[in-house]
């Protein structure tokens, strides 16, 4: 019997051991993923905090998700309230990463938008009798950031010793959009090639217009679709919030009770299903 015991002590521990290592391991590996992609991001959006200053916000964002949770839930069951807060402290977690892909987002609409000016004025430079870096450094000095930033980088590196194509390739790196490989292949036939690419960059410029005007019609008519994708999706919500401050005792089953919190994952599993469905219905390709 005891060397029974034993044995099964052994085995415990040894699984133990075996799940640590194995959690620190997954934990070492999620943290140096999250360290290098947080670190191209703000160094994208020339932000002046590091990628660890980062994670400690994200990990303090957890701690206090997880206590709000416990506070919201004090009249939970413990099991429930653990459950609950551990939610809010992963969504917590995520919630620094999201402000800076969001960050992100705009930054590279807000380049996109300004990038047939910035051609348009590169057109007229070359139509002058500028030198392409010379069109480029117009385009850097008199454009408003974020294409004056990424102009410059580019403009910089060309200073410090790279050749042309190692500072576009940069170029497409910071902001890989379909333009910017365009303009980016232009200018390197033009490098290869030589003569007047002026027509070639004044109908990139035109084509990336047109493209936006697409864009902004397809996105005012599909805008009821998606007004109704979140208005339909807030609703159930809006009526759990008004039943638990007028009637809090109908909703108490659904929170206090096993079969009401997996009939509420089930709502919240259908709800996501139904929300996504909705946003790719009004989203359209072409």
């Amino acid at each position: 019997m005891l060397t029974g015991l034993i044995f099964i002590g052994i085995s415990l521990g040894l699984l133990g051991y075996y799940f640590v290592q194995a959690a620190q391991s997954k934990a070492g590996a999620y943290e140096e993923r999250y360290l290098s992609i947080a670190d191209k991001q703000l160094d994208l959006l020339f932000a002046l905090i590091s990628p660890e200053e980062l994670m400690r916000i994200s990990v303090l964002a957890a701690c206090g998700g997880f206590v709000s949770g416990c506070l919201i839930c004090l009249s939970m069951p413990m099991y429930l309230m653990f459950v609950i807060s551990s939610i809010f402290a992963l969504l917590c977690f995520f919630i620094p990463r999201a402000a800076v892909k969001i960050m992100l987002y705009r930054r590279r609409n807000k380049f996109s938008m300004l990038f047939p000016d910035g051609i348009g004025i590169m057109v007229n430079g070359l139509k002058a009798g500028l030198s392409m870096m010379q069109a480029l450094e117009m385009v850097a000095r008199e454009m408003p950031a974020p294409l004056s930033e990424e102009f410059s980088i580019m403009l910089k590196d060309r200073k410090v010793g790279k050749t042309m194509d190692q500072a576009l390739n940069r170029l497409v790196e910071r902001m890989p959009t379909k333009d910017v490989k365009i303009f980016v292949m232009v200018v390197k036939l033009s490098q290869k090639m030589g003569g007047d690419v002026t027509e070639a960059f004044k109908r990139v410029a035109e084509t990336i217009r047109n493209r936006y005007a697409i864009e902004r019609k397809i996105k005012a008519l599909t805008a009821e679709t998606r007004m109704q994708g979140v208005v339909v999706s807030c609703i159930p919500f809006f009526i759990a919030v008004m039943f638990m401050l007028v009637a809090p005792e109908i909703m108490k089953p659904l929170v206090t009770s096993m079969a009401g919190v997996v009939v509420l994952v089930v709502i919240l599993i259908l709800q996501a299903m139904g929300g996504l469905l909705m946003w790719k219905l009004s989203k359209i390709k072409y």
